[in-house]
């Protein structure tokens, strides 16, 4: 996904089809990860902690992710903490 890759490198910002897509196909190759998310989030969560499991699903760097959400390194090294089990 090229847009993907730009986002990645801060060249580009993802529109809400580009976030469609790619969680579709996160979806199809991984059909239980959407209820996985659901289940370990708090009952109050943004739509930017959604893409961000999604994203490390995707297997983006920590860096690869503050660069497509455009997030503090703090909050990106907290969200890496609470949602590591995504990577595991």
């Amino acid at each position: 996904m090229k847009k993907l890759e730009n986002a990645a490198k801060g060249l580009y910002e993802m529109k809400e089809n580009d976030w469609k897509d790619l969680c579709n196909t996160i979806d199809r190759q991984h059909p239980e990860f959407h209820e996985e998310i659901i289940n370990h989030l708090d009952e109050k969560f943004t739509d930017q902690q959604v893409y961000f499991c999604y994203l490390l699903k995707a297997g983006l760097t920590q860096t690869q992710i503050r660069n497509v959400l455009d997030m503090p390194k703090s909050t990106a090294w907290t969200w890496n903490e609470r949602f590591k089990w995504i990577s595991e």
